[in-house]
């Protein structure tokens, strides 16, 4: 979260997958298997047995986006070879599910940040072994022109560019934006220079205004979206919308490149079954354009991955590595259909940016009330100076689940015996915000509704507070960013530098409201016996340690609250 995004392994995915389906239908436990991804690794994809029926699964790794639309799109299709939807569910009913089942095995499993959607599709089809053979070819050809064809009525346009003239926009800022990360070699970074310079040479001798032409297009065609069975079927419609067909064919045969006899095959089916008579004097135009900015997006991505923006299923250094291959024949793909078939194109010499190590050398402590944006802003911190981020509220959140899972009370008794139990586990801080408990990684169900109810009441106990500071010193070694209530007063008093947050408590409630799923009113009412037991506690009650500077958080000034700490942190120490 907030620029910061923990490994997910292709074991950790398989373990989530026969999780939800423990919960939707037991039997489909261990039949399903997983198909190549996409390059950025935005989506996990599997194929397995669900209800005696053929499927094909899609774990969505996207955060914040609307899965309703995919269903748009695949409910649009539905006369078409293409999935018919079994159902859609959001990961984080099922964690709900199993957290009201007291099983901590089974949130553990489901405890990972896979996105925001879960769909079954039914679909029985493995995956298409390219090159395809004519009878193939005909067969996509034919599929996606019908595609083309089929109506979209309120469908959402393209999300991504369809006019030329805004995708040399896009292509300029991806190249600024890889010139300061200083990823391509020189030589590369020259010819992608020249082939804007010729784009737009291009784009002046277009006669007349770029037609607008709005089809269902698919908006993400490429070889692994395709599935072969009884007949050729088009998967996942999650960027689907209207546009122009030419922008579909130009993605198709450019993000996995194409040769051109197969593209020629191609383009020959297609025309025979679209009505379209401009469709291949636009497709021409388009392709060097979306040849080109499609690579270096797929460039970004894997310096996304590299910079630890977003999570993966393997070790960065591995994923990077082999993933950058193809990533760099397809720019250099890109730029021969620009400069032409002749021109001397060599296969581009990524530098990957060394990731930030700063100077700082002690713990910056953050303390502040419930709910006053101390995570974000304390993760935003961390990132910017290239150092860890600890949230100790995290080992309470954790306390409290298990004491759920396990029908304890918040009282010395139950606490007695819940240490001695969890003595006997690894429990330590993850940086980033959560905690280890045994074997599971806990993170999104430290924030339920069950937890937030009592957390509070877990964190007054003197002998809870007394094992949780002991857990803590043991996780954290060396320069963090340390966040919670009681970090510069008590776990960290010889701090470096101190802070203390707050936010006015409107804005505290709404951002708990909507964190865990509770009313406004439930959240204020809540927060304010939070604060009231915090400050009033016997053991290290909530107040500013001495020398903190005070900020009070909202989340429009986050950035610029992160930057007067910077350039504080820059003018005291001297060190960053």
């Amino acid at each position: 979260m907030f620029g910061m995004h923990t490994t997910v392994s292709t074991q950790q995915i398989s373990e989530y997958i026969n999780a939800a389906m423990s919960l939707l239908s037991p039997a489909s436990v261990n039949t399903f298997s997983q198909l190549p991804s996409s390059i950025g690794c935005r989506n996990h994809l599997f194929r397995g047995v669900f209800r005696e029926q053929a499927c094909f699964l899609k774990l969505r790794a996207h955060e914040r986006h609307d899965v309703w639309a995919e269903l748009q799109a695949l409910d649009a299709a539905r006369d078409l070879p293409s999935p018919n939807v079994l159902g859609a569910l959001q990961p984080h009913l099922l964690l709900e599910e199993a957290i009201d089942k007291k099983d901590l095995t089974l949130i553990g499993k489901l405890d990972l940040s896979v996105g925001e959607g879960l769909f079954l599709e039914a679909l029985d089809a493995d995956a298409v072994e390219e090159p395809l053979d004519d009878a193939g070819m005909e067969s996509l050809g034919r599929l996606l022109a019908t595609l083309h064809q089929t109506p979209f009525p309120d469908g959402p346009r393209l999300k991504m560019p369809s006019r030329p003239s805004s995708m040399l926009r896009v292509i300029g800022d991806q190249l600024d934006e890889l010139e300061e990360a200083g990823v391509l070699d020189t030589e590369t970074f020259a010819l992608c220079e020249r082939a804007l310079d010729v784009l737009e040479e291009r784009l002046d001798e277009w006669d007349g205004r770029w037609p607008r032409v709005e089809a269902f297009c698919h908006g993400d065609l490429r070889w692994h979206n395709l599935m072969s069975g009884e007949e050729l079927s088009i998967v996942d419609f999650e960027y689907a919308g209207l546009g122009d067909p030419a922008l579909d064919l130009a993605m198709m045969v450019t993000r996995t490149p194409v040769g051109w006899f197969d593209e020629l095959r191609l383009l020959n089916a297609y025309a025979a079954h679209t009505p379209d008579m401009r469709w291949h004097q636009r497709y021409v135009f388009l392709l060097p354009f979306v040849g080109l900015m499609g690579a270096l997006v797929g460039l970004l991505d894997l310096l996304d991955v590299h910079l630890g923006r977003r999570g993966h299923t393997d070790s960065t250094h591995s994923f990077v590595t082999r993933r950058a291959v193809a990533v760099g024949r397809e720019l250099q793909h890109a730029l021969k259909r620009v400069l032409g078939p002749l021109e001397d194109v060599p296969l581009p010499d990524f530098a990957w940016p060394s990731l930030k190590n700063s100077s700082f050398g002690g713990v910056i402590a953050i303390d502040g009330t419930a709910a006053s944006l101390k995570s974000p802003f304390a993760g935003l911190l961390a990132s910017a100076l290239g150092i860890s981020y600890f949230d100790t509220g995290a080992m309470y959140r954790g306390i409290a689940l298990y004491a759920h899972c396990h029908d304890l009370r918040p009282h010395e008794e139950d606490a007695r015996g819940l240490i001695e139990a969890l003595s006997c586990v690894t429990l330590r801080l993850l940086p980033g915000g959560g905690v280890q408990f045994g074997e599971w990684s806990l993170r999104k169900s430290l924030g339920a509704a069950v937890v937030e109810s009592s957390v509070g009441q877990w964190a007054a106990l003197p002998s809870i507070r007394a094992f949780v500071s002991e857990c803590i010193h043991a996780s954290i070694d060396g320069h963090a960013v340390v966040e919670g209530r009681d970090v510069g007063t008590h776990l960290y008093p010889d701090a470096e530098f101190k802070i203390f947050v707050d936010a006015p408590l409107d804005e505290r409630a709404a951002s708990l409201a909507a964190r865990a799923g509770l009313s406004l009113e439930d959240a204020l009412d809540l927060l304010r016996e939070r604060d009231e037991r915090d400050r009033q506690r016997a053991i290290h009650p909530l107040r500013p340690a001495e020398g903190a500077h005070h900020i009070a958080l909202n989340a429009d000034t986050l950035y610029r609250d992160v930057q007067k700490i910077v350039d504080i942190l820059c003018e005291e120490e001297g060190r960053i």
